[in-house]
């Protein structure tokens, strides 16, 4: 395809916003595969991608006088003050085939103000990968081995280490059997001054403990200013944790917050089959 850009990214390494990240990365993704971007109006163009409404004005007009569909990403609504743009989308929205929003909140704050979309997809940002880095670093400790500490959890969590990306370290006396998962490392029990150093290496503390009526663990666990997910089922521990962390209801729940978000390259498929899609549906 040759798609007509109305803005070009600013350079990666340059102070700019998610808007011109995922620009970069799109443009860079759609040249690798193939497809001729330009950024000025030129014969030939399948498809216009609008990003910034409000200096496309000729492109709207431009684009529909030719039968050419538009694709349009709504990075932003006018919310901090600018309301000029979401004025310019909604003059402008009866030539645009498809809408792009970064969130689910975008797409209905935009139809709660006057965007009446017929084709419409949600896509997420996506960090640069110069915020890849180091595993996500969790740690628990018990000094039971009584399976109510979270016994479940912990098993099922050291099997999936692998996918998540995670480093999970146990310290104390072990509440179940650890199989496999490379990621996963066991510290026997440590006096107070060694365990305030060591949970402070981490990132993340998980308790998965059930029916705690004062649970101490977690308040040495904050005491070192990590953030905790709990389980609602830990008793005192959902009081100890209120505005200190992440609450999940069960196992399944808490894997959904560590797996890992979409990737650049995922997300760019994405953009591409949009563009197909809006390219071969036009019209019909």
């Amino acid at each position: 395809m040759k798609i007509l850009f109305s803005n070009a990214p600013q350079r990666i390494e340059s102070p700019w916003g998610g808007g011109n990240v995922l620009l970069y990365h799109l443009c860079e993704y759609l040249n690798k595969s193939g497809h001729e971007i330009v950024f000025k109006l030129e014969e030939g163009v399948d498809l216009c991608y609008i990003t910034d409404p409000r200096n496309s004005d000729h492109l709207y007009y431009w684009a529909e006088a030719r039968g050419i569909p538009i694709v349009q990403r709504v990075g932003d609504l006018g919310t901090h003050n600018k309301p000029e743009i979401l004025k310019k989308i909604k003059d402008n929205q009866g030539g645009v085939e498809t809408f792009i929003f970064p969130s689910s909140w975008a797409k209905s704050y935009a139809k709660e103000n006057g965007i009446a979309t017929s084709k419409d997809v949600v896509l997420p940002n996506v960090a640069d990968h110069s915020f890849t880095g180091d595993k996500l670093k969790i740690v628990t400790h018990h000094w039971s081995d009584n399976p109510r500490k979270g016994a479940n959890t912990y098993e099922n969590l050291v099997r999936d280490l692998d996918y998540l990306n995670v480093e999970f370290t146990y310290i104390g006396r072990m509440c179940f059997n650890p199989e496999g998962g490379k990621n996963f490392k066991h510290i026997k029990p440590l006096v107070k001054k060694d365990l305030n150093k060591e949970l402070r290496k981490h990132d993340f503390y998980l308790t998965a403990s059930e029916a705690e009526a004062g649970a101490n663990h977690v308040l040495e666990a904050i005491a070192c200013n990590l953030p905790v997910f709990y389980s609602t089922e830990g008793g005192s521990i959902p009081e100890y944790c209120r505005g200190r962390g992440i609450p999940y209801s069960s196992y399944e729940e808490l894997r959904s917050y560590l797996e890992p978000k979409n990737s650049l390259s995922t997300i760019c498929e994405s953009y591409v089959k949009v563009f197909e899609d809006a390219r071969n549906s036009y019209g019909k």
